[in-house]
């Protein structure tokens, strides 16, 4: 995982930064839909964003796969 995350950095730092700063942005998002349910809605369950996302993250080596949480109806099969 760290040998990927640090290649992805060496190869192409702009493509680390803008998924490093997805990532944040959007555990940020679900934490503040968490906090307030009412006024921060998830994405659609049609969206392709966090599946997309993940696969990303996955190819940079920026994920923790104990850490992972999986989102119910978030998953395509």
């Amino acid at each position: 995982m760290h040998a990927a995350q640090f290649s992805c950095q060496l190869d192409s730092n702009l493509l680390f930064c803008a998924l490093n700063t997805a990532n944040r942005s959007t555990i940020a998002d679900v934490r503040a839909h968490y906090a307030r349910p009412d006024s921060t809605p998830m994405p659609d369950e049609d969206s392709p964003y966090l599946p997309d996302l993940a696969q990303f993250l996955e190819s940079a080596g920026i994920n923790h796969p104990f850490t992972k949480v999986r989102a119910a109806g978030m998953l395509r099969s």
